[in-house]
């Protein structure tokens, strides 16, 4: 794989998720949202040398998306259910925001795993890094289940108030 086409897929998969929810959003139709996912992706790839890499990818993204909605509305424009294009708009700069807050979010995550220490931090690794279930866990630590739970419960409980700590001081 080319250098040029890795960078664009690694982009590509980071804005993925958004871009389907904002397809979501303006169709209301997951099978729509697969075709329409393959018109942008095709989009983006052959503008691709023309993207400007000082702007976000996201945003862009989104942006060749909307056209992409537009397009899919002219033909459906029959269809009453068809947005407004200014909810379009709306919709647009919605997913951008909740898409900017969902990784903003990531990013103080990772800061907070960074002090879960000892038992805890073993528990998380087993259950998120190794897929592990509870009960096996429990099984290769020597515990319970339910102490196995319950460590589980108070470090999600932890990082979610060290995530809000941290959102707070933004």
């Amino acid at each position: 794989m080319t250098e040029q086409r890795q960078e664009f897929m690694a982009q590509f998969v980071r804005a993925e998720r958004s871009i389907r929810a904002l397809l979501l959003a303006a169709t209301g139709d997951m099978n729509l949202v697969d075709d329409l996912m393959q018109n942008v992706a095709i989009a983006l790839w052959k503008k691709w040398p023309e993207y400007n890499r000082e702007r976000p990818f996201r945003a862009w993204a989104l942006g060749v998306a909307r056209i992409e909605i537009l397009r899919w509305r002219r033909t459906a424009a029959r269809n009453r259910l068809v947005l407004d294009v200014q909810l379009l708009d709306q919709l647009v700069g919605a997913a951008d925001r909740a898409a900017e807050a969902a990784d903003q979010r990531l990013t103080m995550l990772a800061d907070c795993l960074d002090g879960v220490q000892g038992e805890a931090k073993e528990v998380l690794k087993l259950k998120y890094s190794s897929g592990m279930r509870n009960r096996q866990i429990a099984e290769k630590m020597g515990k319970r289940v339910g102490a196995i739970e319950m460590i589980l419960t108070r470090t999600r409980r932890a990082l979610g108030e060290c995530i809000t700590r941290k959102l707070a001081d933004v």
